[in-house]
């Protein structure tokens, strides 16, 4: 998987709550990590994937955040208008839900209620939970 940083314009961002495990970020939820980006700047980069034509002509965005929805809904509440990502090439939907869980596993605690909704996605595709905790 080739990957490269760049500066991408937060407007350029899909921000998909059903996408993200967490679902809609809050801006109270991210006071501490707003103070934090203010005081230290970005310290790791989102990751985003390009959208396909269909889905950029659809949504007027032209990348999926996959994974740092914290970390933009800090920017946003900064004001910035751009946010270093690291860009992944295509991906499929399992592989990308995949990734977005695994990261938020590491970070704070899930809800019952937001790991059911990550879940389900691998569920609707047939995967066992043994085969879903392997990922």
């Amino acid at each position: 998987m080739s990957e490269q940083v760049r500066e991408i314009p937060i407007s350029e961002l899909l921000l998909d709550d059903k996408f993200n495990c967490r679902g809609k970020m809050q801006p109270v939820s991210v006071t501490d990590l707003v103070n934090d980006i203010r005081e230290n700047g970005l310290l790791q980069p989102v990751i985003v994937m390009p959208l396909t034509t269909e889905r950029m002509a659809e949504t007027g965005k032209k990348y999926l955040l996959i994974v740092g929805y914290r970390r933009t809904t800090a920017h946003i509440v900064l004001e910035l208008k751009a946010i270093k990502a690291i860009i992944v090439g295509e991906m499929d939907d399992l592989s990308a839900r995949t990734m977005n869980l695994s990261e938020n596993l590491k970070r704070l605690n899930l809800t019952t209620a937001q790991e059911a909704r990550a879940l389900k996605p691998f569920r609707d595709a047939g995967m066992l939970d043994s085969d879903v905790s392997k990922k």
